[in-house]
């Protein structure tokens, strides 16, 4: 994927519904300039999803917030929103959507252990006494 295209135009409905691939068929990220760190990725395939780039830990991370139309670019922007508050009080918005999601779909135990193992895999080191699921 090219690098970000920088953007001094605030992201618009109709701009995210016309969003299509470059002419020579290679996908975009399109940057809004009214959030920082908020772009509409736009895949070679014409699949646009809203994302949100930032850096924690010293390591850049990239959050999908989810596909358009199934997420509206307000509700995007809303979410993008709370998730850097979440990263000024040092939050990661991808570990903290990916920890909701296992709680929906696994019972506690079997979430927390999940959720452990994706910060073990997102830190490279892990908590003192964490017992992972093996294959993780």
């Amino acid at each position: 994927m090219a690098s970000p295209r920088l953007s001094k135009r605030v992201l618009t409905n109709k701009a995210v519904e016309n969003a299509r691939p470059r002419p020579d068929g290679r996908g975009y990220e399109q940057a809004d300039a009214g959030l920082p760190s908020f772009f509409l990725n736009v895949q070679s395939s014409g699949h646009r999803s809203f994302v949100l780039r930032y850096r924690i830990g010293g390591r850049t991370r990239k959050w999908t917030i989810g596909s358009f139309p199934q997420i509206s670019l307000e509700a995007a922007r809303k979410l993008a929103r709370e998730g850097l508050g979440q990263l000024a009080r040092g939050i990661d918005p991808g570990v903290r959507m990916f920890m909701k999601v296992a709680t929906v779909f696994m019972n506690a135990a079997t979430a927390e252990q999940s959720c452990k193992a994706l910060r073990l895999r997102l830190s490279g080191t892990p908590p003192r006494g964490a017992v992972y699921p093996t294959g993780v």
